[in-house]
Order: structure tokens, then C-alpha cells, then sequence
């Protein structure tokens, strides 16, 4: 690392404040959805760049326990005392002393202009630096470095253009626990009586991530000016920046999930912005950085960019970096969604006879990220975390005002058996559509209903449930899948520099879609499990012993038929839940500190209200089932059966595997996984298809109807294998274990935390709220929004930057990538 102390000269304006408008309490009505037609037009203030968004003026929403007062992050304002401080004390009279505040004092109260702090560390001597190196020098190994710390500003360094790292997509998990413990637990419910405590896998730190934003930034905001004016959008001038203020969180935020976690957090990965040198940055140009080779990336005040140039913990990513497409070794996915706006004038066209198409493809990824760079969404950044470098298998993802409050274990996300935790709200239901006036909308709920769309087009239209604002458990595998799925979807709606950006069909809440596609996912694997590779077999055929298997399963007698009209479908009790003590006690791993578990898909389908479910479901044979199917001369294509039950009609799929998992009896899914002997063997391919993998995954389209669901189509030779095992002499390929292998991509369980979301726009709801939360031990989760005015946010700061130095300041163990004596009240 090199290293500038020239403080620059030249200023840039800043940005003033802005809020932004959001959804309802979730305490309303049971199982409400929010139709966007009968919601009031919210003005558009402005984009958020939380990770999500929130109504500051809506009541609190407290999950687990209930009284707390609201109360978030305070304002990030320097005064004009603190941008008096810039005066250097070589000025040699008090006449100059005050000229030189008089004019910051004007710039700040007439510009904007938000000087960055000095340094509270002395800068150390730095020799002369090359900051002419050609492009191309660095690659995406040593490019840190050969980044240059300023020693006059500690919130930006200068980055050497690289290249991005390359990420490989949809590769095998390597967190999958081995496949004797998981045959015996996915058929029998229990682990194999040889594995104790002495000799189990060991539970796999999750990584944590965290996105990052300081609009304090004259970079920043610059960018921010002339990204608003590249979409044609109004000027971001007057817009309150609330949302964008660095109050110190992340800082407070990533030793909170250090402290909870300690050995069990992984590695941290912080996600922030980058930007080109401009010709106008004079001050960087007098030092000779050249413009095309450099950018400028934004770091946090308190980081020591020295410790990104070793094998860290804590790891530092930009934007330019993150923000890739989908490749399959030297392919690309150029394609691009039309917007709305296109596909209506391609619409107009060729109804007038004329040859006209919607655009439908980047030139490259270069040019794609030309059109998507600088973001201030944070919903397209969120998309881009499947191309962080490094990343686990498995991570939590945080925004930065997001902590957590006491000691946790990672089966608070994720469980070695049951898999990744869901915190769903069942109470709120997002419809599963868009309406026009949803394409700016600078809230998430167009985000959320866009993503929703993207589901129903995949399997089916359907509300599903909302997720609160809390840290996610999220899948670097699931990112990836969705990635490829929606590739055109999602590479669009990334290129939108803001939520009110008109481009494509709207934004994409991605944490929201990658956990519902993990539990279709799951809910597809089970039912094509059954339908397709178990009873279907090698031959995809269904005849009279096969129906025989399906009366089996719905308690008929052989030869029954139509004439019954339907069943009715008993749910029955399960041990799945109730056996976790006993197991977790067995393998030696730690159980969840602070989390409830309700319900698990090793027991089916997320119910529609799985603290309450229904006891039984009807199977009508004239809706589930073709009409000849009971005539025992006809036969049927499994892959047409399971459409059919699968997508066309979702309510017979969900009913089905309610009567799978009652003939598995109390624990495991013993009716649902092929047997030994049922052996596929695949025709050698010549080449591999696209997206071919050594991981099973059934077809990754967007649309169902375009899918081959054939066991030809979608089990490859040596997908059925393990890590340190080898395939069959044979070359044929165990469907038990490949759909063991499936389902263990995909399963998840329900559960509750103490949790508590918090907006704050006054002091006194601030110093209340910290009050409370102190007296409230068993909260384990903390989110907290910053509404604070302008007049209000220094005092807010500092009472907020003095609770968080109390309960995470000083010594935790590995943290060493602070600068010393910065101070969290400053």
C-alpha cells in the first residue's frame, strides 16, 4: 500500500437531506396483502439505500417483545466548527486564520460542502508513489496492494484499474454434510448410530455481509448528480439524504456480529462504492493519477486499508468488482429485458407493419456495466452478492445499521440438518403482480411484487409470505441459480441506478426471492422426487402399477377410481422438531440460542399458515388428474403428471406431498426417495449443455411450460457423487442419492427471534428506545432507521455513537482492522 498526505485543494458540493416513503405495520389485519391500486402515491423523495425501506411514521414493528420505542441511527453532520478544523497551522497570522474559516464556513452553508474529518491518527511519512502505471498491470491477486491510502482523507483510497475477480457459477456446495448421514436422516429422520460427537462434521462458519454507503462523499454525490441526469430523472439536489448518512453503524454493526458469533462468523465482507477518476478532479490529477487507470473507492473512516493487503478477516469489496454477469466459462449472458416502454413501442410497430424489435442484448459486459455504474440502488447491489469474492456457502446479510444484541450460534441461520432459516411474516402477503405506476416506485413494494412475478411465471401464481427487515440467512448457490434463471430479469434491473429509474420492468428485492425460490425449489425436488425419478422410473411412464402407488399413497384400495370423486388428506404428527435436541446432542453440535423453531420442510410444504395449520386437504380427482386416468388401458408421461400437479394446479401439489410425508410416517421421507436398486444410466453426452454441472438441479428456466422435467434431461453421469467418492463402474447414476443430493440444496426451517425494527426522527424516541433495548436482554436482533432532520442529528449522533462505543467498543478478540483512537462520537 502506497500512501498520498498532500491534502487536496478543490471541493465538491454535497448532498442535503431526503427521506423516503414505505409500507404498512405489519400488526394489521391477518394474512393482509397490499394492493397497489387502493395504496395512496407516495411522493417520490428519493431512493433508500438500505438494504431495505422503511415508513419512519408508521408504529414500530416489534416482533419479540413488544413495548419498545422506536429510535435509529443518528445524523452524520459535520458543522462548520468541524470543517473549521481543516485550517492548517502553518497559517501564520489570525487575519488569514479567519479568512480561510470565513470561506469554509460559505462553502458549507451555501455549497453543501461536507468536509471529510482529519485524520484522528497521525499520517506516517510516505515515500513517492508511480501513479502511472498502465492499465492491465494488476489483476484481480495483487490490485490492494497497489491501492493508495490518502492520508488527508481516511473515507476514500485510490484503486489501480484491475480485473474483476472471476467467480464460477453454480458450483458444488462444499458445506453438504456426507451422504451416509444425510441417506439416513432424509429416509429415517435420524442420524446413522456410528456418528457421535467424537467423529460428526463440524458445524461451517457463516460469513457476513454487509452493504455500505457514506453520503457525506463529494464523490458521492457528484456521481449521484450526473446519474440522475444520465436516466432523466429529476435532480437528487434537494433530496433529503437521511438514509445515505454514515452514522458510524457498520462500525458498531460488525463487531456486534463478531462479539455474537465469535468463531462461528466467518469471514466479513463489506460491499461499497467505487468511481472513475474524473478530468475535474484536479486536486488527484496535480498529484499525477491519471484518469482511465484509477478510481476512487469509499472506504469507512475507522478502516486501516493496510489489513486488505493481507488474509484478513474483514475483506473490502467495490462495486466494479461485484457487478458482473452470468458467464459459463467464456459465454456471457448479454441478454437483455426489454423495458416496458420498448416493448410497447415494439408492440406499436409491428402492428403498423413496421420491422421493429425491442433491443435485446448488451454488446459486452463491459458495456452492460458502463450502463449500470455508479449504483445508488440498493436493490441492484443486492443482486450482485453472488459475484463477491470469497464468499461462503452459506452467509448472514446485513444492512449496516443492522446488530446483533447477544451471544448467538450459526443454527440461529442455519441448521446442519434442516438447513437455512426463514423468518417469514405470514400475516402480510405480497401479491404476486406489478402494476404500471410500480416501475419508479421508490419503496420496496414494487421490488417485492416484480420479484413474486418472476416466481409465478416459474411455478405459479400465488401471494407469498412477506420478510421482515432483519439480518437474512441467504445461499451463495441459490444467488447463483436465481442469477442464471432470471438472468435478462435481474442483469436489467441491475442497470437501474435507482429506484425511480424507468429502465426494464422494475426493481427485484433479491433476498426476498432467493428465499422463496429455496422453498419452491424444495417443494418442485419433493414432488418430481416422487412423481418423476421414484414411481416414473427409467422409463417416465405411468400405467396401472404406478396409479396403484399414488392409491397407495391416498389411502385408496387397488381398483378404486373415479367414482370416489377425491380424498381427504389428514396431516399427520411428526417428530421432525422434536427430535432436534436428541440428534444435535449426538452429532455434538450447538443448537439455536435465541431462535424458535416452528416448522420444517423435512414435514412438506410451508403451510399458508404454519403456526396454525389446516388438518387436512382435499385431492379431487377431476382437478389433480387427467380424466382417463383411472381407466387402466391408458398411460401417461410422468413428466406430464407432475406439470400438471406441480404448476397447473398448486393446491393438488401442495396436498400430495401433505400424503407423502404422512405414509413416511413420524420422521423422514422414506416415500419420496427412489430405493437402491432404481439405477439410471445416462447416454454419453458428446459435449456439455450450458450450465452443466456436477451439482443435480432440475431445468433453470423461467418458465415451467419451456422446461424437460424427463430424468434423461436432468440427471448427468457423476452427479449422484459425494466429495472423496467416485462414480459406479458402470457409468450409471443412483437416483436415491442424486435426489438426496437435490433436496439438501433447498431445505430450510421456519422460526421466530427476538427481533425489533426501530425508525428514530426525534432525540427524545432515540434516548427511550436505547433505554428500553438495554432493558431487554432477550432481544437478539436490532434494526434501526434513520429519520433524524437536520437540526436534531448531531446531538442524535452523539448519543447514539456513545451507546454503541459502551456495548462494542474497546477490545474484541479478532478485530484488528480498525485505525487506533478514531473516535465514535466525533
Amino acid at each position: 500500500m502506497s500512501r498520498i498526505p498532500t491534502a487536496p485543494s478543490s471541493s465538491s458540493n454535497s448532498p442535503v437531506a431526503g427521506s423516503s416513503r414505505l409500507l404498512p405495520s405489519h400488526e394489521d389485519s391477518h394474512h393482509r396483502s397490499i394492493d397497489p391500486e387502493s395504496q395512496r402515491e407516495w411522493e417520490n423523495n428519493g431512493e433508500d439505500y438500505e438494504l431495505e425501506e422503511f415508513d419512519p411514521k408508521e408504529e414500530e414493528n416489534s416482533l419479540l417483545p413488544s413495548g419498545l420505542l422506536p429510535f435509529g441511527k443518528s445524523a452524520r453532520k459535520r458543522s462548520s466548527d468541524d470543517s473549521s478544523r481543516r485550517v492548517r497551522p502553518y497559517l501564520l497570522s489570525f487575519g488569514a486564520v479567519a479568512v480561510v474559516a470565513g470561506i469554509l464556513v460559505t462553502t458549507y452553508f451555501f455549497m453543501g460542502e461536507l468536509l471529510p474529518d482529519e485524520p484522528s491518527e497521525e499520517a506516517p511519512n510516505s515515500a513517492s508513489v508511480n501513479l502511472s502505471i498502465p492499465i492491465g498491470d494488476f489483476d484481480s491477486e495483487n490490485w490492494k496492494e497497489n491501492t493508495i491510502a490518502l492520508d488527508y482523507d481516511p473515507t476514500h483510497v485510490l484503486i489501480p484499474k484491475h480485473d474483476a475477480p472471476s467467480i464460477p457459477l453454480l458450483e458444488p456446495l462444499h458445506d453438504r454434510l456426507p451422504y451416509p448421514i444425510l441417506a439416513e436422516y432424509f429416509v429415517n429422520g435420524k442420524l446413522p448410530s456410528s456418528i457421535d460427537s467424537s467423529n460428526a462434521p463440524p458445524q461451517h462458519p457463516l460469513d457476513l455481509v454487509y452493504l455500505f454507503v457514506n453520503a457525506s462523499s463529494p464523490y458521492w454525490f457528484r456521481e449521484f448528480e450526473a446519474r440522475h441526469e444520465e436516466e432523466g430523472l429529476s435532480s437528487g439536489r434537494n433530496k433529503v439524504a437521511r438514509h445515505w448518512r454514515d452514522n458510524g453503524e457498520l462500525r458498531a454493526a460488525v463487531r456486534s456480529g463478531v462479539s455474537a458469533l465469535g468463531d462461528e462468523a466467518g469471514r466479513i465482507h463489506v460491499v461499497t462504492a467505487d468511481w472513475d477518476v474524473r478530468e475535474n478532479d484536479t486536486e488527484l490529477i496535480d498529484m499525477g493519477v491519471q484518469p482511465g487507470q484509477w478510481r476512487i473507492g469509499q472506504i469507512a473512516e475507522w478502516l486501516n486499508w493496510s489489513s486488505q493487503e493481507k488474509e484478513g478477516r474483514l475483506k473490502w469489496h467495490f462495486h466494479s468488482d461485484v457487478f458482473q454477469l452470468p458467464k459459463d466459462g467464456d459465454w456471457v449472458d448479454l441478454e437483455r429485458g426489454a423495458s416496458l416502454k420498448e416493448k410497447q413501442e415494439a408492440m406499436e410497430a409491428q402492428n403498423n407493419g413496421e420491422d421493429v424489435v425491442a433491443r435485446e442484448t448488451w454488446g459486452s459486459e463491459a458495456a452492460w456495466r458502463e450502463e449500470t455504474l455508479p449504483s445508488f440502488n440498493s436493490f441492484s447491489i443486492e443482486q450482485r452478492l453472488a459475484w463477491i469474492e470469497g464468499l461462503s456457502e452459506n452467509f448472514v446479510a446485513f444492512n449496516d445499521d443492522m446488530f446483533l444484541l447477544r451471544s448467538l450460534s450459526t443454527s440461529d441461520f442455519r441448521h446442519p440438518l434442516l438447513g437455512n432459516l426463514v423468518r417469514f411474516d405470514p400475516g402480510l402477503l405480497v401479491p404476486q403482480y406489478m402494476t404500471d405506476k410500480q416501475l419508479t416506485d421508490p419503496g420496496e413494494w414494487g421490488a417485492l411484487q416484480h420479484a413474486n412475478a418472476l416466481l409465478a411465471g416459474r411455478f405459479f401464481p400465488r401471494k407469498r409470505f412477506y420478510m421482515h427487515h432483519l439480518p437474512k440467512a441467504q445461499s451463495r448457490a441459490l444467488l447463483h441459480e436465481a442469477s442464471v434463471m432470471w438472468a435478462p430479469q435481474l442483469s436489467t434491473a441491475s442497470s437501474r441506478g435507482f429506484r425511480a429509474s424507468r429502465r426494464g420492468e422494475g426493481d427485484v428485492e433479491m433476498a426476498w426471492l432467493i428465499t422463496h425460490l429455496r422453498v419452491e425449489r424444495w417443494r418442485e425436488a419433493v414432488l418430481w422426487s416422487w412423481i418423476v425419478a421414484k414411481v416414473g422410473g427409467v422409463e417416465g411412464v405411468w400405467g396401472e402399477e404406478q396409479k396403484d402407488e399414488l392409491r397407495s399413497v391416498l389411502g385408496m384400495a387397488k381398483g378404486e377410481g373415479a367414482d370416489k370423486g377425491q380424498v381427504q388428506i389428514s396431516r399427520c404428527s411428526r417428530e421432525s422438531l422434536n427430535d432436534m435436541d436428541g440428534l444435535m446432542g449426538q452429532a455434538g453440535w450447538e443448537g439455536p440460542k435465541a431462535t424458535e423453531y416452528r416448522f420444517s420442510s423435512m414435514d412438506g410444504h410451508m403451510p399458508s399458515n404454519p403456526d396454525s395449520p389446516v388438518e387436512s386437504c382435499p385431492f379431487t380427482f377431476n382437478v389433480c388428474l387427467p380424466d382417463t386416468f383411472f381407466d387402466s388401458s391408458t398411460t401417461f408421461a410422468a413428466t406430464d403428471l407432475f406439470t400438471h400437479i406441480a404448476f397447473q394446479h398448486a393446491e393438488c401439489g401442495d396436498c400430495l406431498i401433505d400424503a407423502l410425508v404422512s405414509a413416511s410416517g413420524k420422521r423422514g421421507l422414506s416415500a419420496i426417495i427412489p430405493n437402491e436398486r432404481q439405477i439410471f444410466y445416462p447416454a454419453e453426452e458428446k459435449e456439455e449443455g450450458r450450465w452443466r454441472r456436477s451439482e443435480p438441479m432440475l431445468p433453470l428456466v423461467d418458465k415451467w411450460p419451456e422446461a424437460d422435467f424427463t430424468v434423461a434431461a436432468n440427471v448427468k453421469a457423476g452427479q449422484d457423487v459425494w466429495e472423496e467418492s467416485e462414480s459406479r463402474a458402470d457409468g450409471g447414476v443412483s437416483l436415491k442419492a442424486w435426489t438426496i443430493k437435490l433436496l439438501s440444496r433447498y431445505n430450510y426451517v421456519y422460526g421466530s427471534t427476538p427481533a425489533r425494527f426501530s425508525p428514530v426522527s426525534t432525540v427524545y424516541a432515540l434516548t427511550k428506545a436505547l433505554e428500553q433495548v438495554d432493558n431487554t436482554p432477550e432481544l437478539a436482533l436490532l434494526c434501526v432507521n434513520d429519520d433524524q432532520s437536520d437540526t436534531s442529528s448531531d446531538q442524535a449522533r452523539h448519543k447514539f455513537g456513545a451507546w454503541m462505543e459502551k456495548r462494542w467498543g474497546g477490545e474484541i478478540e479478532g478485530v484488528d482492522w480498525e485505525r487506533t483512537n478514531v473516535s465514535w462520537v466525533d
